[in-house]
């Protein structure tokens, strides 16, 4: 029965395919979010007690890219499926804008608290 299941199809793509594609973004989006939550913390407490503001400004752009890893993590999760070559396309034109978009936003915040 189970087996069943998991070879069901939608789209080209098997169900296992989808929860493959589920269980990397969901692992992506956690690594994301442990950097958030930890190391960018622990950086900022760091930066905080130097002198220096060359610190303060990296930790600022490090913040300011998590948007962009999380669209690589979706961006990376989605690419393990098969797709027409139109969507295929269509995503990665997407893709390109957002990581543009949350570029721009990342270096002009960055060079606004600099």
């Amino acid at each position: 029965m189970m087996q069943k299941a998991l070879d069901y199809s939608i789209f080209g793509n098997f169900l296992i395919d989808y929860l493959a594609s589920l269980a990397l973004f969901i692992v992506g989006a956690l690594l994301v979010f442990v950097f958030k939550k930890y190391v960018l913390s622990r950086l900022r407490a760091w930066s905080a007690t130097t002198e220096t503001s060359l610190d303060d400004l990296l930790v600022v752009a490090a913040s300011k890219a998590i948007p962009t890893l999380y669209t690589g993590v979706f961006f990376l999760s989605m690419h393990a499926l098969n797709f027409s070559a139109t969507f295929e396309k269509v995503l990665e034109n997407t893709i390109i804008i957002l990581v543009t978009v949350f570029a721009v936003r990342a270096l002009i915040s960055t060079f606004n608290v600099g």
